[in-house]
């Protein structure tokens, strides 16, 4: 087993070599000939499947975007391989996951099931309302992602509403615990297919990315627990792991601003342009306060680059809670994007100790979401 993982580790490691000598060598120059039209066949079909507003795009960008594009979707390929290369070379993974697994009350499992579960149902019971604007809206449908690749199209909206049908008992299921696992999978399932659906319009909405993350990898939390159930007391790797990837989605939100802009995306400049993009009155104050112009930018790197060590450090989730809750809040406040009420926050509740919350509390929270769904 240690052979092999070792040889998996070399292979990744070549690997991500290759596909950067292999770009930067030829498949470079075939960028700059589809963007003057004269790009081979195979390359230009590739190009239609992968980046579908090429077309329109080029009229509106110097070619030294697209290259720069490129060269960003190369790297970072090659940058994930051979991370993980490296990572499967020094890390012992049995090790790895003995040490980042949590503890997980049989309490704290049906708690987390409940209140995830209902949050789901909260942020996403009223998407049957747009069923019928998509399907008005068919000529303007392209498949996103492996929609695209598979062909995908639109269904009829009475199909739609039958998806989102079983969509909702599932969840109810789920929160009866009835066959918790099947009907875990069963949701994860049907939220991606329905955002799909939604973000096949040139719209992507990134709100419900970490949501999406954990329902995914609940069934996997609800399949372990049980088992561990019957063999002793829950140790949870999958827990480490939905924090991982909630906290790995800020990171890769600051990772982006450094490989896309650099440092000067800190800039007050950067803040300058977004906050007149988005006119509100909070933010045209902050406009006139040169020092915290400068600062938050900073602030916001800070967080995003730094969350990535939070579940490996449990005791720092309250420092990432905050920081979260002040840089969403923020956001809503200053540019009027995103909600006081984020999916983003609520996927906080994988960091609490969940035993610790009572009726009495959630029933102030639930009376905090009423008074601001009536505003």
């Amino acid at each position: 087993m240690e052979i092999r993982r070792r040889h998996i580790a070399f292979l990744l490691l070549i690997l991500a070599f290759t596909i950067a000598t292999f770009y930067f060598f030829w498949l470079r120059t075939l960028v700059t000939q589809a963007y003057k039209g004269d790009a081979p066949v195979w390359f230009m079909s590739l190009t239609e499947m992968l980046y579908p507003r090429f077309e329109v795009e080029k009229q509106r960008f110097e070619l030294a975007f697209f290259q720069n594009k490129a060269d960003q979707v190369i790297i970072r390929l090659s940058g994930i391989l051979l991370l993980t290369g490296i990572a499967m070379r020094v890390t012992n993974v049995q090790h790895f996951i003995t040490r980042n697994s949590r503890s997980l009350t049989e309490k704290q499992m049906d708690r987390l099931r409940q209140i995830f579960y209902l949050g789901l149902l909260f942020f996403t019971w009223d998407w049957y309302r747009d069923f019928p604007r998509l399907v008005k809206m068919e000529a303007f449908y392209k498949g996103v992602h492996l929609f695209r690749i598979l062909q995908i199209d639109i269904p009829p909206v009475d199909v739609l509403y039958g998806i989102f049908s079983v969509y909702i008992l599932s969840i109810l299921l789920v929160l009866f615990n009835y066959h918790k696992v099947i009907f875990a999978v069963s949701t994860a399932m049907i939220l991606v297919l329905l955002q799909g659906f939604l973000f096949s319009f040139e719209k992507i909405e990134h709100g419900y990315a970490t949501l999406t993350y954990a329902c995914m990898l609940m069934p996997g939390l609800f399949f372990e627990t049980n088992q561990a159930s019957r063999e002793g007391p829950n140790n949870s790797f999958i827990l480490f792991l939905i924090q991982f990837t909630i906290t790995g989605a800020y990171f890769l939100s600051g990772a982006e601003k450094l490989l896309t802009s650099g440092f000067e995306w800190a800039s007050s400049d950067t803040l300058s342009a977004y906050l007149l993009m988005h006119p509100k009155k909070a933010g045209l104050w902050l406009i006139e306060q040169p020092i915290l112009l400068g600062l938050l930018p900073w602030l916001i790197l800070v967080f995003q680059l730094s969350s990535i060590v939070v579940p490996f450090y449990p005791r720092l989730r309250f420092f990432f809670i905050f920081s979260g809750v002040a840089f969403h809040w923020g956001t809503t406040l200053l540019m009027g994007i995103g909600t006081y009420l984020s999916p983003w926050i609520f996927v906080y509740i994988f960091f609490l100790d969940l035993d610790k919350l009572n009726v009495k509390s959630l029933g102030k929270v639930s009376k905090i979401n009423s008074s601001q769904n009536d505003s």
